[in-house]
C-alpha cells in the first residue's frame, strides 16, 4: 500500500460566504462550546478518492472538471441552526 493516498475533493465557496459561515460557527461555539469542525474552512464535499497514487490525480482531474461543469448552479441557505441571533438565519 506504499505510495497511495486518500483524497477528498471539495469546493470552497466565495470569501463572503466563508466569512458568514465562520461567524455562525463562532456564535455556535460561544453557545455550546468547542466542537469538531469549528475551525475548518467552509466547503462543500464533492467526492472521496480513497487509495489513489498521486501520479493518477493529474489524469483524473479533467474528468472531474467535466462532470462538475454539468451540475446546475447551487443556491445554499442555512436553516435550522438558530442559536439566538437573527443573522444566523441569513441566506448564504
Amino acid at each position: 500500500m506504499t505510495g497511495y493516498q486518500d483524497y477528498l475533493i471539495v469546493l470552497t465557496p466565495s470569501e463572503s460566504v466563508c466569512r458568514r459561515i465562520k461567524r455562525i460557527k463562532e456564535d455556535s461555539a460561544a453557545m455550546v462550546g468547542n466542537y469538531d469542525g469549528r475551525h475548518s474552512k467552509a466547503h462543500i464535499s464533492i467526492q472521496q478518492w480513497p487509495r489513489k497514487k498521486p501520479v493518477w490525480i493529474d489524469t483524473l482531474m479533467p474528468k472531474l472538471e467535466r462532470e462538475l461543469l454539468t451540475l446546475p448552479p447551487l443556491v445554499t441557505s442555512v436553516s435550522g441552526f438558530e442559536i439566538g441571533r437573527a443573522s444566523c438565519r441569513e441566506r448564504v
